[in-house]
């Protein structure tokens, strides 16, 4: 944790350098003690839910020894229950610990209270399983107490008696209730099984994908390119949309490192008469998504990412490794990222919506698949994932068909399946 003193110091450097002159300054103040209350900074196991109004409850464990240390959150929908709460300092060491702080602004007093946030992990589980009960076998019957009473407190012979008796219904209730026991446990967890429909909402809301209109009754409204990322309506693109002659395009097309699968749709949507811009911004993201599938790790940092992506904002550079990157504190306020294999599969999700956008919802997945270095068939399941559906084709005369991917309103995602694929 980064000591008050240098915080203040690095805030108000911050302060000096971000803010306009003449602009309102703002006092820094350091909440030096461990806060409990909110806000909290909290992850999503997947996807965060798409219900912006989902409203969040915090409490404090019922035991006094962890209340000091400990808050839990819960939320819940119809279907979906989302719980979670922070790691134990007595678990975990204070120097292995990530530590975390939030700026509060209070615009009437022109101040920024710093305090330290619990960093809090969530995780969804189904309401129809949490409510399923496991039988209580251990519970005595009245058969089993009166025995009892008759092995306390009767004579010699009526003890002789009750063993008997007891042995004989242990066998036969052994041999007897097997097979109906088991039918019966399968057929409790066959019931507790969540419904068709509650395992498509919660495979809705875990989807690696950008935000998406469902209800939409044309397919450009469906995903729009401002809900895929931040700040993309303030690339400046200008460059792009000015180049007009033969030559100008080859020579703006030449100054960043467009992909060959981008570049030849780049091409042709600059050397209309009349640009369209939407189309040209998707594709330009579309180049930054694929170049960052490729990068290596001392290149997903923001002041190095954003150069690298000329056209870009500094803020698009931060959300895409917010998006799509782990970071990892490695000290004095330095954090690493890396590019998972589960965060890189979310990625090319994300690079089949924004080609789709690009394209006019048709694209050729084998094609795309081979500027990725990837095979066809698991980007045809990123397509499939996102609500598109594909298309064998035969394409310029080859021998072999293409995967087409293409979109069809209402949007519908692949159904869950029951039990292993056949």
């Amino acid at each position: 944790m980064i000591k008050p003193r240098k915080l203040i110091r690095i805030l108000s450097e911050f302060n000096k350098s971000h803010f306009c002159p003449g602009c309102m300054k703002f006092s820094i103040k350091v909440e030096d003690k461990p806060a409990l209350d909110p806000p909290y900074v909290v992850s999503f196991q997947g996807q965060a839910p798409h219900n912006s109004s989902l409203e969040f409850q915090a409490y404090a464990p019922t035991d006094e020894k962890k209340r000091g240390r400990q808050r839990y959150v819960e939320a819940v929908t119809d279907h979906v229950k989302y719980k979670g709460h922070n790691s134990s300092e007595s678990s975990v060491s204070r120097s292995q610990m990530t530590r975390y702080a939030i700026g509060v602004i209070d615009k009437e007093k022109n101040e920024i209270v710093v305090k330290s946030a619990p960093f809090i992990r969530i995780t969804s589980h189904s309401l129809k399983l949490e409510k399923a009960t496991a039988e209580d076998v251990q519970q005595l019957s009245v058969m089993d107490a009166r025995n009892d009473l008759g092995e306390t407190f009767g004579n010699k012979k009526r003890k002789k008696d009750i063993k008997t008796i007891q042995r004989s219904v242990i066998d036969t209730d052994a041999l007897s209730s097997a097979k109906s026991y088991i039918t019966s446990a399968i057929e409790e967890s066959t019931l507790v099984l969540p419904e068709t429909q509650e395992l498509e909402e919660m495979m809705d809301e875990s989807r690696p994908i950008p935000p998406y209109h469902k209800d939409a009754e044309n397919i450009e409204d469906v995903y729009l390119l401002d809900d895929v990322i931040v700040d993309v309506a303030n690339m400046d693109i200008s460059p792009l949309l000015n180049a007009q002659s033969t030559e100008e395009i080859d020579e703006v097309l030449s100054n960043d490192e467009f992909p060959e699968y981008v570049k030849e749709r780049l091409r042709p949507a600059l050397s209309l008469s009349i640009k369209d811009e939407e189309t040209i911004r998707a594709l330009v993201l579309l180049s930054y998504f694929i170049r960052l599938r490729k990068l290596n790790a001392a290149s997903l940092k923001p002041h190095i990412l954003q150069p690298i992506f000329k056209y870009s904002t500094y803020k698009m550079a931060e959300q895409m490794l917010e998006l799509f990157t782990e970071a990892t504190d490695i000290g004095k306020g330095k954090k690493k990222h890396k590019l998972t294999s589960a965060l890189k599969d979310k990625l090319t999700c994300y690079i089949a919506v924004v080609s789709m956008i690009a394209e006019n919802f048709t694209v050729n997945v084998t094609e795309l698949a081979q500027e990725l270095a990837t095979p066809g068939s698991k980007l045809a399941e990123c397509f499939k994932t996102a609500g598109f559906y594909i298309e064998r084709k035969r394409v310029d005369g080859k021998r072999e068909t293409d995967r087409i991917a293409k979109f069809k309103v209402p949007l519908t995602f692949p159904k869950p399946r029951r039990g292993a694929a056949k």
